[in-house]
């Protein structure tokens, strides 16, 4: 019966022309996420188990694999298979240590919005790719509405971000206009997805 469920599942999936999508299927006993990309045929599957795998290593990524075992009622062999089976799907996609930017003397957070002048393919691959060698830049995104790009941009000063300002952010590729925003309090950041 399990067979025949999948097999109706990915026809009527087939039947989507998007270059992605994912799909969270319910069954009696279990969860059956779907990723489909329709471009390259690629199907993930993952069940209840790799979602407490998932839970339990965005809570404590340090943990080791026989502790995580323990606590989801795996055996260590099978638990590493499906913690490397999450990595080379690229479910997990790395790890790191995530450090207090106070306690290092960057204290200054700033929401940079960039105006492109050229929606061209070369111009914003261009600026992309600048962006990506400055780590004053941690995050960026590309927008749709008023800007083109939104930055977030670490400093240790106001000064030291205005030098930034003027020696690099207008200078990106493109770039006609900046709108910075200086961020008053930080109320939530977390790297934890909602699964």
């Amino acid at each position: 019966m399990y067979n025949d469920d999948v097999m109706h599942i990915r026809d009527f999936l087939c039947s989507f022309s998007s270059k992605n999508r994912i799909f969270w299927v319910a069954f009696p006993y279990f969860i059956l996420i779907l990723e489909l990309n329709s471009l390259f045929g690629i199907w993930i599957f993952m069940d209840t188990t790799d979602l407490k795998i998932l839970r339990f290593l965005q809570d404590r990524p340090e943990a080791s694999v026989s502790y995580l075992a323990e606590k989801i009622g795996l055996s260590q062999t099978p638990c590493w298979r499906r913690i490397k089976k999450l990595e080379d799907d690229g479910v997990i996609s790395g790890r790191a240590v995530i450090l207090d930017p106070k306690s290092l003397g960057i204290v200054i957070d700033v929401v940079a919005h960039l105006k492109v002048a050229r929606q061209e393919e070369e111009t914003l691959e261009a600026l992309e790719a600048e962006v990506q060698t400055h780590p004053e830049i941690v995050e960026c995104f590309s927008m749709s509405g008023e800007s083109d790009y939104m930055l977030r941009v670490m400093a240790r000063s106001i000064e030291d971000y205005e030098n930034f300002l003027k020696k690099t952010l207008v200078h990106l590729p493109g770039v006609t206009g900046v709108n910075s925003s200086f961020v008053l309090k930080r109320v939530k950041l977390t790297t934890d997805l909602p699964i």
